[in-house]
C-alpha cells in the first residue's frame, strides 16, 4: 500500500471522527434543554385539583400569587423552572396556581395575606404547610420534602420454591417408585 493511500485513509478516519465529535458537541446543548422541558404542570381549577388529589392520594401544592407581585413573578421565573424542583412537584404533588386578584374569595378562605404564599393541602383537604415570601428552588424543595407521601408497600407474593427444589420434586415425581417399576421402565426404553 502506498504512503499516499495510507495518508488519505488516515484523513478519512480523522474527518469521520471529527464529524462524530462535532455531532456530540452539538447534541449536548439540545439534551441540556430537554432537562428544562418539563415545567410544572399547573392547574388553575381548584375543584378539579382537589378531585385529582383525592384520586391519586397526593397533596396539593398551591402557589398563591398576584399579577402585581414582583416576588411571585420571580418565583415563577426562577424557582419553579428548576428541573429537580419541577420533577418533584409534578411527581409528588398536584400543583395549583391561584391568582389572588381573580380568586379573592378563595384566597381569603385559605387565610392568605402575603404574596407569594405556597400552601400544601392534604388529600383530606387540610392545610398542612404554609410558606410565605420568596423561596429559592433549594429552599422550597427542602420545605416540601416532609410532605412526600409514603408509597404503599408492595404486595408480598407467596414464596416459590427454589429452582433446585422444584427440579428435585419433578425428578421424584417422574422417577419410578419401586424396583419392579424401574425394571419395567428400563426394559421399555430398550
Amino acid at each position: 500500500m502506498s504512503a499516499d493511500r495510507v495518508l488519505s485513509a488516515f484523513w478519512l478516519i480523522c474527518s469521520k471522527a471529527s464529524a462524530a465529535i462535532l455531532a456530540v458537541v452539538l447534541a449536548v446543548p439540545c439534551l441540556a434543554g430537554a432537562v428544562h422541558a418539563a415545567p410544572v404542570a399547573w392547574q388553575k381549577d381548584i375543584r378539579t385539583a382537589l378531585r385529582t388529589s383525592a384520586e391519586e392520594n397526593k397533596p396539593l401544592m398551591v402557589m398563591v400569587g398576584a399579577g402585581w407581585c414582583g416576588y411571585c413573578h420571580k418565583m415563577l421565573q426562577q424557582t419553579f423552572p428548576d428541573p429537580a424542583l419541577a420533577l418533584r412537584v409534578n411527581a409528588q404533588f398536584v400543583p395549583v396556581l391561584l391568582d389572588a386578584d381573580e380568586q379573592a374569595e378563595l384566597v381569603q378562605k385559605l387565610k392568605v395575606d402575603a404574596m407569594p404564599t405556597v400552601l400544601v393541602i392534604s388529600p383530606e383537604r387540610r392545610i398542612v404547610g404554609r410558606f410565605a415570601g420568596f423561596q429559592s428552588a433549594g429552599q422550597l424543595a427542602a420545605r416540601l420534602a416532609p410532605f412526600q407521601r409514603a408509597r404503599p408497600a408492595p404486595v408480598a407474593r407467596p414464596m416459590e420454591p427454589a429452582f433446585h427444589q422444584r427440579m428435585w420434586s419433578a425428578i421424584q415425581a417422574a422417577a419410578p417408585r419401586s424396583t419392579l417399576e424401574a425394571a419395567k421402565a428400563f426394559s421399555a426404553s430398550r
